[in-house]
């Protein structure tokens, strides 16, 4: 549904606000009751109700609503004076009083839920026409095709965002969202490692690279690149695979033109197309095993494709959830959108940028994922760290033996199982294990948390190196601002943590940065403030625990000191090197309870390194 007022217009299917054509950013909640008040306009509506209506049976404070109120009026160029589109009644409610019209959009009855679905088919030909392929060029090329470098025993590839040859607004998103559909797929497939969706984001809509220097900055031996139009009811499609060393035609496409009726009848007819072309037989169970995440419903699909379609930014996480929370409700049975969504979550909770009354259980959509495809590699390793994180290790570990099950080549199955020896005390082999998949694949932005790992070892310099290769932004920021600190570069650091605060102000890190801010200062009890509001933000990350107990140490609160570490290592983390190695403790070492948390981590890693250790490798 669309409605316009004034000069603003919202698109519900969509989720767009705009203002004089320009789309402008809202947060989900803000959104929901902005639309809640324009379809209940005849009459007024009740705190309680909007309550009862928004937030169903989670706790939200009066402060929460009003505060929301106050956004939403904001966004609509409204304020608690003028009160124009957003009226207050006092000790009764809220009503939208500007005038409305109202026109229907892409519901499930209209005839754009058609164009929804034919796009839909059209992304599952590309999806399968790209993975088909490169499955058997990569795993038993055929011999009359130009032959892949046989001595390599992991082959690097990196899927481009596919080119809209015809350029539009509503189908543009396309590219990269089909590019990132087939990353996934070829995750599953040992002896390749493919760049992930967010190394090859920054080519959307970018075509004045060459091959070579896509190749060479992606650090690949291969590209899969192409392009779409769609004319009428029919979709043409070009793909091709090159090496980018030598600039060798591995394989292209004839010109792919399909009719279509339904889904299903599409991915036979293209399967058979390109089976015909490589001259390949596939069994029923290699179909199956590519079409494992193919989505029922045209509309969740186009919001799923949307949603990863929005950055890793706070606006962008919250954004992508609404989408999601969309998607899952009209398709309860796919997969990706589970682990997209409990990511998103996961991301705000762990650095406490979650709007109050939002706080979900985040495992509970990573297990309903797993639920539906236990080879899920993303659902696995994200459900992996989360149990790591909250010492279920013994859980962790299982889910790490079925990740060496299914690909023990992958950098994922690598940083994984880092991960798990970092919060474990085995940081030898944490190190061995995240640098493994870095060499691997040096552009996944999940693996720059490395640096924790760099932090603990006091090496300070090789952090700064590697946050070099991501992109700049608040994770970036923070981390220049603690490596410079550790390196005693003060001026430097508090440089960086002021800039961190603008970039990402509210959460776990604006609250870290003004405690190293306020030590630089010489403010004990601005940082004293700034650490219990770290803890304020219901951490659940035992190691963020653990460095909250050490701020609490530079800080020179003793008590509090030793009763977060003692949280820490009750709570999973195990790291007695990186304790010992951090100099914010040194004013409670003396300490016979400080002594007695270190010998309670080393026993507890020593128990791991024998339980597990020689079982994993």
């Amino acid at each position: 549904m669309v409605y316009r007022f004034e000069n603003y217009e919202i698109d519900t299917a969509t989720f767009k606000l705009m203002a004089n054509g320009i789309s402008i950013a809202v947060e989900p909640q803000v959104f929901d009751l902005i639309v809640f008040l324009i379809e209940n306009r005849e009459r007024l509506i009740s705190r309680q109700e909007l309550f009862d209506s928004l937030w169903h049976d989670k706790e939200v404070s009066d402060t929460s609503l009003s505060n929301h109120i106050k956004s939403a009026r904001k966004v609509l160029g409204d304020n608690g004076h003028t009160q124009q589109i957003i009226k207050t009644v006092h000790g009764r409610g809220y009503q939208f009083i500007a005038k409305v019209n109202v026109s229907e959009k892409l519901t499930e009855k209209s005839s754009q839920l058609a164009q929804s679905q034919n796009k839909f088919y059209k992304i599952i030909i590309f999806v399968l026409l790209a993975s088909l392929v490169l499955t058997y060029l990569f795993v038993s090329p055929p011999s009359s095709m130009t032959q892949l470098d046989a001595t390599k025993p992991n082959y690097l590839i990196a899927v481009l965002p596919f080119v809209n040859t015809k350029p539009d607004k509503d189908t543009d998103y396309l590219g990269f969202s089909m590019a990132d559909r087939i990353i996934g797929d070829l995750n599953y497939l040992k002896g390749i490692t493919v760049r992930p969706s967010s190394s090859v984001r920054q080519y959307i809509n970018d075509q004045s690279y060459t091959l070579h220097q896509a190749g060479e900055s992606l650090n690949v031996d291969y590209l899969l690149t192409g392009n779409y139009l769609s004319v009428a009811n029919k979709v043409r499609l070009n793909a091709e695979l090159v090496n980018v060393h030598n600039g060798e035609l591995i394989w292209r496409s004839n010109q792919i033109e399909v009719d279509y009726k339904n889904a299903f009848e599409l991915q036979d007819i293209v399967a058979q197309q390109i089976m015909d072309g490589l001259k390949i037989e596939l069994s029923q169970a290699d179909i199956d095993r590519i079409e494992r995440d193919i989505p029922e419903n045209a509309l969740a699909y186009e919001y799923y494709l949307r949603s990863i379609a929005h950055p890793f930014s706070t606006e962008g996480h919250h954004l992508a959830i609404a989408l999601l929370k969309k998607s899952i409700a009209l398709d309860s049975l796919y997969a990706p959108a589970y682990v997209q969504l409990g990511n998103r979550i996961r991301r705000l909770e762990k650095f406490g940028l979650m709007n109050s009354g939002e706080s979900q259980n985040t495992i509970e959509y990573y297990q309903k994922a797993i639920s539906i495809n236990p080879q899920l590699t993303s659902a696995l390793s994200n459900l992996a760290f989360f149990y790591t994180e909250t010492n279920r290790v013994d859980e962790a570990i299982k889910i790490m033996k079925t990740l060496l099950e299914i690909n023990p080549d992958h950098a994922e199955t690598h940083f994984t199982l880092g991960y798990i020896y970092r919060y474990m005390g085995i940081s030898d082999e944490a190190i061995k294990e995240m640098e493994t998949a870095i060499s691997i694949d040096s552009f996944n932005i999940r693996f720059r948390t490395v640096v924790n790992t760099y932090y603990g070892l006091n090496e300070s310099r090789k952090g700064l190196e590697i946050i070099k290769k991501y992109e700049k932004g608040p994770f970036t920021t923070f981390w220049h601002g603690r490596l410079n600190f550790q390196l005693k570069r003060f001026t430097l650091a508090k440089k960086h943590f002021e800039n961190a605060i603008r970039e990402e102000p509210g959460g776990l890190r604006e609250h870290v940065s003004r405690a190293h801010i306020a030590f630089i200062d010489g403010d004990t009890e601005a940082g004293l403030i700034a650490v219990h509001q770290v803890e304020q933000t219901n951490i659940a990350d035992a190691e963020a625990v653990y460095y909250a107990a050490s701020f609490y140490g530079l800080l020179g609160d003793k008590i509090r000191c030793i009763q977060t570490l003692a949280k820490a290592v009750d709570g999973g983390y195990f790291n007695y090197q990186f304790i010992e190695n951090n100099n914010f403790f040194d004013s409670v070492r003396a300490e016979t309870s400080y002594k007695t948390i270190i010998a309670k981590a080393k026993q507890k890693s020593s128990n791991f390194r024998q339980k597990y250790l020689n079982r994993i490798k």
